[in-house]
């Protein structure tokens, strides 16, 4: 049997401080993390459910998978909408409020999240891939386990010596993953982030998962930023830092953050463990046009996520700008099950019927002593001045407001708005 419990691969490396500096360097750190993965408790009870009695809402194989079970049924479209939305708090009675409370409460429109068709889709795909993920790592199924012994003898070998190309080709791989990577590239401003996150925080991210043969801690979701330099090894410093801010571990520092005491392809060795020692459910990393920046180049960078992705059935979501389009179109696409769940490009709002809606969604959060009515002239002007990016459209609205009250109090003017206002502050 595997012991398999999260918390112990770093219970050598949060005493380590003083404990001899900086010796051993990677072989240390590498056994360190073969040592958690060999000597936690066993647990009693098992998770995989018995029978076929499948409960209303859930799909079998979701139900028996302890990894999707934990997640609840897939929520309904409309579900996903109530919990992306973010609707400021507005009352027509604080148009009676001081002008410096009406100012302070016109903020509350950068708070505002209106979600579309899009933003929708993107949350329900978010979910899609994370399940799918875990159809090939099923503890029920006894696909979980195996993949967790290679791992950890993968890496034990790492620390007797073995080279990272020899420890590569023992780490697991499952060919029977369908595990689906997508792409979310569009302009800046257009809620990417924003929809991402909100999605993410309504899915529990760390799970304590007693298995037959172990317990674990399930690491759902790991989100981080592609760092400025957009390295490989720079990159899964990072992703050992997302383990220790939701584990509470010391994995960054132990395998070489400070110092640089790990070379980068032993690095990597170490995140695709940690990856399946914590049964992480999806890897999503922001302003992946950072990777460009890289002196090597993005194509190490993306076999290693191609690898995350192919070998160990753990879905990747890259985000970006433009900017990032060479590596959609170029080395991402590579990975064979790349774009499986699609690869959305995000563009601004065009003009017409789209733009209408939002914003009449929008127009409503006024704070200024008497409602302006939306005029086909007013939403021309924000539109041209915004070129229909959520963000910009948004604080030129709360720029406009912010000027019209301060008008009011120092001159005494009427606290309405017209196109010209919304030109001028757009300047």
């Amino acid at each position: 049997s595997v012991q398999a419990q999260a918390a112990t691969p770093v219970d050598r490396a949060n005493t380590a401080d003083g404990e001899g500096g900086d010796g051993g360097h990677a072989h240390e750190a590498a056994s360190s993390a073969t040592t958690g993965a060999s000597t936690a408790a066993m647990a009693t009870a098992g998770a995989p459910v018995e029978g076929d009695d499948t409960p209303e809402g859930w799909l079998p194989e979701l139900w028996r998978n302890p990894f999707t079970r934990v997640l609840g049924p897939p929520p309904a479209w409309l579900d996903l909408y109530d919990a992306l939305i973010v609707e400021p708090e507005h009352a027509e009675s604080e148009r009676k409020l001081t002008h410096t409370q009406r100012r302070y409460c016109c903020l509350r429109l950068l708070d505002a999240v209106l979600p579309n068709g899009n933003h929708v889709d993107h949350a329900e795909r978010i979910g899609m891939m994370i399940r799918q993920g875990y159809k090939a790592r099923d503890p029920a199924r006894g696909t979980h386990r195996p993949a967790l012994l290679a791992s950890a003898a993968a890496i034990q070998k790492l620390s007797l010596g073995a080279s990272p190309d020899e420890v590569q080709a023992s780490m697991p791989t499952l060919t029977h993953s369908n595990a689906p990577s997508s792409a979310l590239i569009g302009d800046p401003g257009t809620s990417k982030t924003t929809t991402t996150m909100r999605t993410l925080s309504k899915i529990p991210q760390v799970v304590e998962q007693v298995l037959p043969y172990g317990v674990i801690k399930q690491v759902v979701w790991l989100k981080l930023e592609c760092p400025s330099t957009g390295g490989r090894k720079q990159t899964c410093i990072a992703m050992l830092a997302a383990f220790d801010k939701v584990l509470g571990t010391r994995y960054a520092e132990r395998f070489g953050a400070e110092g640089k005491r790990v070379a980068g392809d032993e690095m990597m060795l170490f995140v695709q463990h940690l990856v399946t020692l914590h049964a992480v459910g999806i890897v999503v990393i922001d302003e992946i046009q950072h990777a460009r920046q890289s002196k090597e180049g993005v194509k190490p960078l993306v076999n290693f996520l191609v690898t995350l992705v192919n070998m160990l059935g753990v879905p990747v979501m890259i985000i970006g700008t433009n900017e990032a389009r060479p590596i959609v179109d170029g080395a991402f696409r590579e990975a064979r099950r790349a774009c499986g769940l699609g690869q959305p490009n995000w563009s601004r709002m065009k003009r017409g019927e789209e733009w209408d809606h939002w914003l009449k969604r929008l127009w409503p959060y006024q704070w200024t002593s008497v409602p302006t009515p939306l005029t086909p002239e007013i939403s021309e002007a924000i539109y041209d001045e915004s070129q229909g990016i959520i963000d910009i459209a948004v604080k030129l609205v709360l720029l406009a407001q912010l000027r019209t009250i301060s008008r009011g109090e120092v001159f005494g003017t009427p606290e309405t708005m017209n196109a010209g206002l919304f030109r001028a502050v757009a300047k």
